[in-house]
């Protein structure tokens, strides 16, 4: 992961994101390990940490996937695709 933070972060900044980029930190920094952690730990008491099976909301043309709330659901008729992991 970290030999791809900087092309990460100029994507970031390419779309316009807003950050403090002279601040950044990794997720598993060292610096910053154990409050991640108590935080998942606290979520995951607090049953706010699930894992369940659901569709996500593909964005084909930013290539990440977006939360229900920014979304809009239209119907249409489109082709169903099967892919298979090995």
């Amino acid at each position: 992961m970290v030999k791809i933070m900087p092309k990460v972060l100029a994507d970031e900044q390419r779309i316009g994101l807003s950050s403090d980029y002279d601040r950044n930190l990794f997720t598993l920094d060292p610096r910053i390990v154990d409050t991640i952690l108590g935080t998942f730990i606290k979520m995951f008491s607090d049953e706010m940490v699930y894992k369940g099976v659901r569709i996500v909301n593909w964005d084909p043309k930013a290539k990440t996937t977006l939360a229900d709330i920014d979304t809009e659901r239209v119907e249409r008729d489109t082709e169903l695709v099967y892919i298979r992991y090995h």
